[in-house]
């Protein structure tokens, strides 16, 4: 890695976990504790409850059950996972590199 590209990923490291940044996300996201694309099933979908829908599809289409194991790779906070396990009753396991 270049000084340059070393001194980039510094700076915007600084900036993803900064309460700024973390504020900003809570707004854009409605404080759903999500940072991801969504699924808006009606044209009056909030950002917020497109993401809360996208994670709700995801275990539809999967088939998810009581007796599944699921593993969240890249699972940051954990939400996604940690409301598939609430709804379904499976095991998961959440795995990210952030610090």
């Amino acid at each position: 890695m270049s000084e340059h590209e070393a001194k980039a990923k510094e700076e915007f490291e600084d900036y993803a976990s900064s309460t700024e940044f973390q504020d900003a996300l809570n707004k854009v996201f409605e404080g759903t504790g999500y940072i991801t694309i969504g699924y808006y099933r009606t044209d009056s979908d909030s950002i917020g409850q497109s993401v809360l829908n996208i994670t709700t599809r995801l275990e539809e289409i999967s088939g998810i059950t009581s007796s599944s194991h699921v593993l969240d790779l890249g699972c940051g906070t954990g939400r996604p996972a940690l409301d598939i396990a609430v709804r379904s009753g499976c095991s998961v396991v959440g795995l990210d590199l952030a610090e």
